[in-house]
Protein backbone atom coordinates (compact mmCIF):
# COMPACT_ATOMS: atom_id res chain seq x y z
CA UNK A 1 0.00 0.00 0.00
CA UNK A 2 3.10 2.42 0.96
CA UNK A 3 4.36 1.75 -2.41
CA UNK A 4 1.50 2.67 -4.26
CA UNK A 5 0.50 6.08 -2.51
CA UNK A 6 4.19 6.39 -3.53
CA UNK A 7 3.81 5.77 -6.75
CA UNK A 8 0.55 8.05 -7.08
CA UNK A 9 2.32 11.14 -4.90
CA UNK A 10 5.45 10.83 -7.85
CA UNK A 11 3.05 10.44 -10.50
CA UNK A 12 1.20 13.56 -9.35
CA UNK A 13 4.42 15.74 -8.60
CA UNK A 14 5.96 15.46 -12.09
CA UNK A 15 3.17 16.24 -14.00
CA UNK A 16 1.26 19.44 -15.01
CA UNK A 17 -2.46 18.70 -13.48
CA UNK A 18 -5.40 19.62 -15.36
CA UNK A 19 -8.82 18.50 -13.75
CA UNK A 20 -10.61 18.85 -10.41
CA UNK A 21 -9.76 19.04 -7.09
CA UNK A 22 -12.42 17.66 -4.05
CA UNK A 23 -11.57 17.54 -0.47
CA UNK A 24 -12.40 19.31 2.84
CA UNK A 25 -10.07 22.10 4.11
CA UNK A 26 -8.45 21.24 7.16
CA UNK A 27 -5.74 23.98 7.77
CA UNK A 28 -4.43 27.00 5.76
CA UNK A 29 -1.58 29.22 7.14
CA UNK A 30 0.37 32.01 5.37
CA UNK A 31 3.16 32.96 7.29
CA UNK A 32 6.39 34.69 5.35
CA UNK A 33 5.11 34.76 2.02
CA UNK A 34 4.30 31.23 1.80
CA UNK A 35 0.85 29.77 1.78
CA UNK A 36 0.20 26.32 3.41
CA UNK A 37 -3.34 24.23 2.65
CA UNK A 38 -3.79 21.52 4.56
CA UNK A 39 -6.32 19.13 3.16
CA UNK A 40 -8.45 15.77 3.96
CA UNK A 41 -9.94 12.96 1.61
CA UNK A 42 -9.00 14.71 -1.08
CA UNK A 43 -9.94 12.95 -4.87
CA UNK A 44 -7.84 14.64 -7.74
CA UNK A 45 -9.55 13.23 -11.18
CA UNK A 46 -7.34 14.10 -14.54
CA UNK A 47 -9.38 15.97 -17.33
CA UNK A 48 -8.63 13.17 -19.66
CA UNK A 49 -10.58 10.91 -17.21
CA UNK A 50 -7.51 8.43 -17.15
CA UNK A 51 -6.85 8.27 -13.57
CA UNK A 52 -7.96 8.86 -10.21
CA UNK A 53 -6.05 9.62 -7.03
CA UNK A 54 -7.25 9.45 -4.01
CA UNK A 55 -5.62 10.48 -0.53
CA UNK A 56 -6.95 10.95 2.99
CA UNK A 57 -4.15 14.00 3.68
CA UNK A 58 -2.50 16.11 1.25
CA UNK A 59 -0.08 19.20 2.02
CA UNK A 60 -0.02 21.95 -0.32
CA UNK A 61 3.06 24.36 -0.01
CA UNK A 62 2.94 27.53 -2.30
CA UNK A 63 4.92 30.53 -2.40
CA UNK A 64 5.62 33.43 -5.11
CA UNK A 65 8.86 32.81 -7.48
CA UNK A 66 10.66 35.77 -7.86
CA UNK A 67 11.42 36.53 -11.40
CA UNK A 68 14.62 37.16 -12.97
CA UNK A 69 15.06 41.24 -13.64
CA UNK A 70 13.65 41.54 -10.15
CA UNK A 71 16.57 42.39 -7.22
Amino acid sequence: MLLRQAEQRDSMANADYLGDTQGSLDTYRFCDEVWTFLIKNVTFKMDNGSSTVQADKVKIVSCSAKRTDEK
